[in-house]
């Protein structure tokens, strides 16, 4: 009578493990900078999809004025695109190495975070000389990640890469025996 048995071998690659998987974290958190450009490019929340608020006629006329002030310079990118008009904002959007290994996250310049929740504009000398003194400012949501993310086709493309890499580095040997 004879017996016949498979072994499995596994000699994994251990830094070769965390390479592969720090790498699709990074790609994880450079797609999903990517959608939030999406979103702005858009003019759609990223987190429910709707449409972001219309620029009001009091916004054109202050990026106008202070163009001609010298408060801001350069190129106009739309008179009425939400979060693009200087693009010093949108081009902050960055995916940042985070304090601990193998963590990603996102990053924008502290603008953005006056946009992310609606307010009521506070008095100061510049609000009070134009009369905008406790008017409403809509929020524009395009900072997080989507609640469709882990399903999106951009991702799924992202996991097959890592699954592929992953696979490698294992180096599964099968030894059979008799």
């Amino acid at each position: 009578m004879e017996f016949k048995t498979r072994i499995t071998f596994i000699r994994p690659n251990i830094n070769g493990i965390k390479r592969v998987g720090n790498a699709h974290i990074k790609d994880a958190a450079e797609l999903n900078v990517e959608m939030m450009k999406k979103s702005i490019d858009k003019k759609k929340d990223i987190i429910s999809g709707g449409n972001f608020a219309e620029i009001k006629k009091s916004t054109k006329y202050l990026r106008d004025w202070k163009r001609e002030a010298g408060m801001i310079s350069g190129a106009k990118a739309s008179e009425d695109h939400p979060l693009k008009d200087t693009g010093n904002l949108y081009k902050s959007l960055k995916a940042k190495k985070g304090a601990k290994p193998g963590s990603y996250g996102a990053e924008m310049n502290s603008y953005g975070e006056h946009h992310l929740e609606p307010r009521t504009v506070t008095s100061n000398s510049f609000s009070d000389k134009f009369n905008l003194t406790g008017k409403p400012v809509p929020r524009r949501r395009f900072f997080g990640t989507p609640k469709a993310f882990f399903r999106r086709s951009e991702y799924r493309k992202l996991l097959r890469k890592f699954d592929k890499q992953f696979r490698k580095v294992l180096n599964i040997k099968v030894v059979d025996y008799k």
